[in-house]
């Protein structure tokens, strides 16, 4: 049986911090022309159409409102394995404006950027 080979160590971190999502960049995946450069596991690049209008979109989060979950999914059927990622957010004076814009969001199919947060207790 063939083995993967480890390559670190990885220590108990300290529970001084809290994690969650600080921001998402989000833009229909039509506007993307190629697919994303990725290089040690991060993604270093990502092509998007040149015209005006396409871009991504920032949205900001209060702490302690998001979260990430990504679940491996197998299939012994056809031997693949894929991940579903979910993401939870709260957005807080749900304002027409933002009504209108999550209504305009789950009609698309997107490309999502996370931000994870990273801060010490009592900050």
């Amino acid at each position: 049986m063939a083995t993967c080979q480890l390559t670190q160590n990885l220590p108990l971190d300290c529970r001084q911090s809290i994690g969650g999502i600080k921001k998402i960049f989000v833009t229909p995946l039509a506007n993307q022309t190629a697919e994303p450069t990725i290089s040690g596991g991060t993604v270093t690049a990502y092509s998007l159409q040149a015209t005006a209008g396409f871009k991504f979109f920032e949205y900001d989060f209060r702490k302690a409102t998001g979260s990430w979950d990504e679940t491996e999914e197998l299939s012994d059927s056809n031997w693949t394995a894929y991940y579903k990622g979910d993401i939870k957010i709260q957005f807080t004076k749900m304002e027409i404006n933002k009504r209108n814009e999550l209504y305009l969001l789950a009609q698309n199919d997107l490309a999502v950027i996370i931000c994870n947060r990273q801060y010490l207790i009592g900050q």
